[in-house]
């Protein structure tokens, strides 16, 4: 309870109590609980926000945790009234991909790179990130001819 009016108090400043907690104490059973006090009904964007930015604290893709975050992204999107929310979820599965890949795994990286790509739109920040991290993928994996066009196209995008 008293989590909760903290949240109601300052949502910001409950945003970085639990990011210091989840790189703190990434691996506490009750971190999910701590993301779980935001009002997904009254505020998903803060909420939405709150657990992308926790992602990369996590510092492993197979954290119990980003489960339960990408379970609440997919029920915060079948809501009609939460527009905004597709790019805080791009940008979740950007820090998603970027966690595999910082693990070594350059393929299953690239796939989702190009699986965010394709439904990215152009417009938002996350779009040439996802696309010159492919690029570094694609190297990785020797395609240099595919790096290459992914650079150029994040250059002409600018």
């Amino acid at each position: 309870m008293l989590l909760r009016l903290a949240w109601r108090a300052s949502p910001d400043a409950y945003h970085a109590f639990v990011e210091r907690s989840a790189g703190d104490h990434r691996e506490h059973p009750r971190l999910a609980d701590l993301l779980g006090i935001c009002d997904w009904d009254a505020s998903p964007l803060a909420c939405a926000r709150l657990a992308a930015d926790t992602i990369p604290l996590l510092r492993r893709s197979d954290h119990p945790v980003l489960g339960w975050i990408f379970a609440r992204f997919e029920a915060a999107q079948v809501n009609p009234g939460n527009t905004g929310i597709s790019e805080i979820v791009a940008t979740a599965r950007f820090r998603f991909a970027n966690l595999v890949f910082n693990e070594g795994d350059a393929q299953q990286a690239n796939d989702l790179f190009t699986n965010l790509l394709a439904t990215c739109s152009l417009d938002w920040p996350v779009f040439a990130g996802a696309l010159n991290n492919r690029g570094i993928t694609w190297s990785d994996l020797g395609n240099q001819d595919s790096a290459a066009a992914d650079y150029t196209a994040v250059i002409e995008a600018v």
